[in-house]
């Protein structure tokens, strides 16, 4: 099944498409950028969508990539997968390349996507052209690392942990905010943005594209975004050293969402990495340089 998306004073610039898994599961995903270019994955944020590629659109076309960008299970128009965990979706993400034909692609994984980018490159092996991780969510089931997040990051993941009920409670208010009121979670998240991620989000065009990315993420309300805190809480399920391919590492000093000392753990927990540090720069970075991304995989 096919649905044509249009972005709003603008002509069609995406292509959403449905995939049935061998269990009747459905998948969504978007194709961006350049249809005809060389493929690559971008994996969305939390909360995220397949809309994530509106931003990257452009630069995909000019460049000649084609941008794919699935919904994760439970996350716009994908079903939701009771009991997934995070070694699940690189089978999902294979799946939708066979469907496509594709040999061999590029994965870049973006915020709480990097997890799932990095368990692409433990699983996929050779099919990985080249792998990224912007600003990237690193392992934080171990106490040292968990105490480097924000202070409401930490109490959302206990009181998930805790008191699950609550926690969807929480996440279905946010779901209801987005949906109702599309640019209120991203307006709220420019509100208390350090003054890098400031920048980028007083633009019209940036916060209207995230404010409808994280609408759509609740589309199918709270239930998968709630099941995706624990997940991050939780252990990976593999050992970073089964990546193999090199990653690509870039995160900003100036993150404030994740921050910048887990960037530096994941880069010493992987086998092969060239990390990029960006000093002044925030977790949206990768708005205005996601070329920078695409050089360094080789598109």
């Amino acid at each position: 099944m096919m649905m044509v998306t249009h972005s709003q004073g603008r002509e069609a610039v995406s292509i959403s498409r449905w995939l049935t898994l061998p269990h009747g599961r459905r998948l969504c995903w978007a194709t961006w950028g350049d249809p005809a270019g060389v493929p690559c994955f971008v994996l969305h944020g939390w909360p995220g969508s397949r809309l994530v590629g509106a931003l990257l659109h452009d630069l995909c076309r000019r460049r000649g990539v084609r941008l794919l960008a699935p919904d994760r299970p439970g996350f716009g128009r994908s079903a939701f997968q009771p009991g997934r965990r995070l070694l699940h979706w690189p089978g999902d993400l294979s799946a939708v390349a066979d469907h496509l034909g594709l040999g061999r692609f590029a994965v870049v994984g973006i915020s709480n996507g990097g997890p799932y980018a990095l368990a692409c490159g433990a699983r996929l092996g050779e099919r990985i052209r080249g792998l990224a991780v912007v600003s990237g969510m690193g392992p934080v089931s171990r106490e040292e690392a968990f105490h480097v997040l924000a202070p409401q990051v930490q109490l959302a993941f206990r009181v998930n942990r805790i008191m699950p009920a609550a926690s969807e409670l929480i996440v279905w208010a946010m779901a209801f905010g987005a949906r109702v009121w599309p640019q209120l979670m991203a307006t709220q998240m420019r509100l208390a943005a350090p003054p890098p991620d400031r920048a980028v989000l007083d633009r019209p065009e940036v916060i209207d594209a995230l404010g409808a990315e994280y609408a759509e993420a609740f589309r199918r309300g709270a239930h998968g975004p709630n099941h995706e805190i624990g997940i991050m809480r939780s252990p990976w399920g593999f050992n970073l050293s089964e990546v193999r391919s090199q990653v690509q590492l870039f995160h900003g000093e100036a993150d404030a969402n994740v921050p910048v000392t887990l960037g530096r753990q994941l880069a010493n927990m992987l086998p092969v990495v060239r990390p990029r540090f960006v000093p002044g720069a925030g977790h949206y970075w990768y708005v205005d340089h996601f070329q920078q991304v695409l050089d360094s995989i080789g598109l």
